[in-house]
């Protein structure tokens, strides 16, 4: 007979149950180092999402033109191939829009950089010189826009919609990648650029009130996604946005990198751009 069989009838219950929780304890901490050495390994390994960094916004006037609005980001990209689709889709003419108005681009993007500058704007008419600049706007940022004197509304709406659109097609095309081919999928960047727009010119019309022009952005979306069809890629990508526009974590990275004040109509804004990319996929048959 072993040492081990004399010992066992004089062991003590509460005696096998610490080495039991001795021996559960070891095998826990185990697990989590593995883990956490796996969740390391796994973020050292894999690229850095693209980020946008709002660095500032303007208003000023400019002779002829009216009053020029907008907002300035700095762009960090995972890649270079990833920098070029981000600039070539986000800088599309067109995509972008402020109640009909289209947002202009400029970047200080050069072939290779992973980090840039990019700057969207809009010319807002209607407003004098006196009220065209940032300390006049500042005191409505915030308030109820039943509340807001109609030029006032127009900078703001040019404000949102600015920063709304990069905002969007940077963080949407970091989301979409993983479902479109990879970190250098040009489609993650044309759906990234698609939703962008739709959600800028959604932000305008929330601003301003405007309730009739809904159709004329799904069908605007639509359009813009036409170009892209690519199969299944494609439909991977648009069901990607449809989950992501409005989770919770997407709606914190707007409110922290594009729109602080516009309080629960952030929420309201996503949902409509939902909406508009459900009805696009939809159509698409995807």
């Amino acid at each position: 007979m072993d040492i081990a069989t004399v010992c066992q009838p004089s062991e003590s219950p509460m005696r096998r149950a610490f080495a039991a929780a001795s021996r559960t304890t070891t095998v826990l901490l185990t697990s989590a180092a593995v883990v956490l050495g796996l969740v390391q390994g796994i973020s050292h390994a894999a690229p850095p999402h693209s980020v946008p960094i709002k660095t500032g916004e303007f208003t000023f006037a400019v002779s002829g033109k009216g009053c020029r609005v907008g907002n300035s980001y700095r762009v960090d990209a995972s890649s270079a191939v990833q920098a070029r689709n981000i600039v070539s889709n986000v800088l599309r003419s067109g995509n972008g829009q402020n109640n009909g108005v289209p947002i202009q681009m400029a970047s200080t993007y050069q072939p290779g950089q992973l980090q840039f500058t990019v700057t969207a704007f809009s010319d807002v008419r209607g407003v004098a010189t006196r009220d065209c600049i940032a300390q006049k706007v500042a005191p409505h940022k915030g308030r109820t826009l039943g509340q807001i004197p109609s030029w006032v509304k127009g900078i703001l709406a040019a404000l949102a919609a600015t920063a709304l659109y990069v905002a969007v097609a940077v963080l949407a095309t970091a989301a979409t990648e993983l479902a479109t081919g990879g970190t250098a999928s040009l489609l993650a960047a044309i759906i990234g650029g698609c939703v962008a727009g739709a959600a800028s010119a959604f932000a305008a019309n929330y601003i301003y009130g405007t309730t009739n022009k809904s159709k004329l952005i799904r069908d605007s979306l639509y359009g813009c996604l036409v170009s892209a069809v690519a199969g299944g890629a494609l439909g991977g990508g648009i069901r990607r946005m449809e989950t992501w526009i409005t989770e919770s974590a997407t709606m914190n990275a707007m409110r922290a990198r594009a729109v602080t004040w516009l309080g629960n109509g952030l929420g309201t804004i996503l949902a409509d751009t939902r909406t508009a990319i459900t009805s696009a996929r939809q159509r698409l048959h995807l």
